[in-house]
């Protein structure tokens, strides 16, 4: 395993009421969680145990650590997500895993469907001649951000949550002159639009990646 490369994925404890809000109340609070269980165990087998990069899962709130064993088992290495906001977050995440030479840090979120390791993979191959990597999401934020040097001007002042994350992100990034590499643009689902969207292409395309995922997105429109 290429112990260098660092992907830290995004997580949050499956709360009811507290996961895929934006779903809701369309989705019951349990609906909600199953969908995002399904998410989160579908991209856990695309990407655990790859030879290119290790895995590390930071969680959200950070008294979520039992549950999140509990769900997903001892063998994660769980650390728990530190910071006031997302920015703050990420960035201490990349900051904790860059502390050595050579090495190299992607955060990634864990609704992105058609994220998979080939993907990553690029983005790690990516740094050897870009500063920063950045997968955009159709809905105007970012999935995946990647460095090899802690750059904390990219997680301040940014309007975390709203639709102009990334243009935000890569106007910055054009003032302090960094080379950035950009990925092909990705869906997310934070919406029951999103997910009605999904279901769609699921009967044109197949549920390879997402079995959990399909499996639930089935019941929820029969």
């Amino acid at each position: 395993m290429n112990t260098s490369n660092t992907l830290c994925l995004f997580i949050k404890a499956p709360r009811p009421g507290q996961v895929k809000t934006r779903m809701q109340p369309e989705l019951s609070e349990s609906q909600a969680t199953s969908l995002y269980r399904a998410m989160v165990e579908d991209l856990l087998d695309r990407l655990a145990g790859h030879p290119d990069f290790n895995l590390n899962i930071f969680y959200w709130p950070p008294d979520g650590r039992e549950e999140l064993a509990g769900w997903l088992g001892h063998g994660y290495a769980l650390i728990p997500q530190r910071g006031e906001h997302l920015g703050d977050r990420m960035y201490a995440a990349l900051q904790d895993t860059l502390s050595g030479p050579r090495r190299k840090s992607i955060v990634i979120g864990s609704d992105i469907p058609d994220l998979d390791s080939q993907t990553v993979v690029e983005a790690f191959n990516a740094l050897d001649h870009s500063d920063v990597v950045l997968g955009p999401s159709r809905d105007g934020g970012y999935y995946l951000v990647g460095l090899k040097k802690p750059k904390p001007e990219l997680f301040r002042d940014i309007t975390w949550g709203g639709d102009q994350v990334y243009s935000e992100t890569i106007e910055r990034l054009r003032c302090l002159k960094l080379l950035v590499t950009e990925l092909s643009p990705l869906d997310d689902l934070d919406t029951l639009e999103d997910v009605k969207a999904y279901r769609q292409r699921l009967d044109r395309e197949g549920a390879v990646k997402n079995p959990r995922l399909a499996n639930i997105c089935r019941t929820l429109f029969e």
